[in-house]
């Protein structure tokens, strides 16, 4: 078995799997939370970064919806409980936010900064899942490395992030519709 890098057909072919994989969402009769946690797995094969995880928005406030280690969900929560973190900013911006070295911008988040660095984390980018002003959440990819995206890769991890944002709304509908006509039908 070789390990040899990708090359950019697999990575393309990868890609486009993906793609393929989160249309499928826009279809009756699919989990939201199994779409989330594709999500985080297919960022962290298709970019260089060590870890992912996902807040979501909705009524209740942030929810940590989906990671791919238990280090990106204590990273998500601890957002959360802080009130602080490039996720965080996402989601309330509606921006993305990047940190491509974390150990020169440690007082960016100055609790959650120093968290990050002591757990490995020297770079982060968060992304907005949101479609027109409607921002439902936050794709978030931790790096151990302090370095950047590509500009490809950032243009890859937004449209991910999108894809999926399309069908969460999708999901949103089709639940009001059926609550809706649920109503109709009791109120007759």
């Amino acid at each position: 078995m070789s390990n040899a890098a990708p090359t950019s057909n697999d990575r393309e072919s990868r890609l486009l799997d993906a793609f393929v994989q989160m249309a499928d969402t826009l279809v009756d009769d699919y989990d939201v939370t199994d779409l989330l946690h594709g999500l985080v797995a297919r960022s962290v094969e298709l970019l260089d970064v060590a870890t992912a995880g996902i807040l979501m928005s909705d009524q209740r406030g942030l929810q940590v919806l989906a990671s791919s280690t238990e280090q990106a969900a204590q990273l998500e929560l601890f957002q959360i409980q802080t009130n602080e973190g490039p996720c965080w900013d996402c989601v309330h911006s509606g921006q993305p936010v990047c940190s491509d070295d974390l150990t020169a911008e440690s007082h960016r988040w100055p609790i959650f900064g120093p968290r990050m660095l002591e757990e490995g984390i020297t770079s982060v980018h968060a992304f907005p899942m949101r479609l027109r002003q409607e921002t439902v959440g936050a794709l978030n990819l931790f790096g151990r490395a302090p370095t950047g995206l590509p500009d490809k890769d950032i243009r890859v991890a937004q449209a991910l992030a999108d894809t999926a944002t399309i069908g969460i709304l999708q999901a949103r509908a089709l639940r009001r519709a059926g609550v809706l006509a649920e109503q109709s039908r009791d109120e007759h």
